[in-house]
């Protein structure tokens, strides 16, 4: 993760990823989990405890399943904000910021679908850069 100053992380620019099919998420732990997830429909999602009831899992864009992006995540710790930006190199294709709702990151994970007959699932990372 990054740190631009002290109170801020930020992690996973620049990660070129591919989704086919059914789906790849990032998982921020907090302890609590904060996800963004890339559905096979094209959606992206994050997943979010703190938010209002209701209101925990919300679209906040479209990509194109089976082209490379950058994603980057910022979470700005004294501001209990976070932001997230994918874009295809040229155009940004998400753009979030809204509310974190947690005092650090513990973690970071990826995950696929787990299900006894898993669907096709591609999603290639390169150039990860976490700095803390």
């Amino acid at each position: 993760m990054r740190c631009v100053g002290p109170d801020r992380q930020r992690g996973l620019q620049d990660a070129g990823r591919e989704v086919e099919k059914d789906g790849f998420s990032l998982l921020l732990d907090t302890p609590q989990v904060r996800t963004v997830t890339f559905h096979g429909d094209g959606s992206v999602r994050i997943f979010n405890p703190s938010l209002p009831f209701g209101e925990t899992s919300v679209k906040v864009g479209d990509f194109a399943t089976g082209t490379k992006m950058h994603l980057s995540i910022s979470v700005d710790q004294k501001k209990d904000s976070w932001s997230i930006i994918v874009t295809n190199g040229n155009a940004a294709l998400v753009y979030y910021q809204g509310p974190f709702g947690a005092t650090k990151v513990e973690s970071i994970r990826f995950s696929t679908p787990v299900t006894a007959d898993p669907p096709r699932v591609r999603a290639t990372i390169t150039n990860l850069i976490l700095v803390r």
